[in-house]
């Protein structure tokens, strides 16, 4: 899996592309934090494909690091840029 992937809220099936791939993401950061749990930073255009998509509670799939399996992240918090 190169990108990340959207999901809806409910989604309980990983195994499609969901509602799509989020190719247009202009950055994606996942870390390790306390508890070997993961957390991922996204920076995606107003502009992307699947703006839209992104809502509280969606959800996104991607892989923690290169040589590891993907993990599903809840979205908690969306910001927009103040410029």
């Amino acid at each position: 899996m190169r990108y990340p992937t959207i999901y809806r809220p409910n989604e309980t099936n990983f195994n499609s592309l969901g509602i799509g791939v989020l190719s247009d993401a202009l950055s994606c950061e996942v870390t390790e934090v306390l508890n070997g749990e993961y957390e991922m930073r996204m920076t995606y255009p107003c502009d992307g494909a699947n703006y839209d998509a992104l809502v509280l509670r969606g959800l996104i799939r991607s892989k923690t690091a290169p040589n590891k399996s993907a993990q599903v992240f809840r979205i908690y918090d969306i910001t927009t840029p103040l410029n």
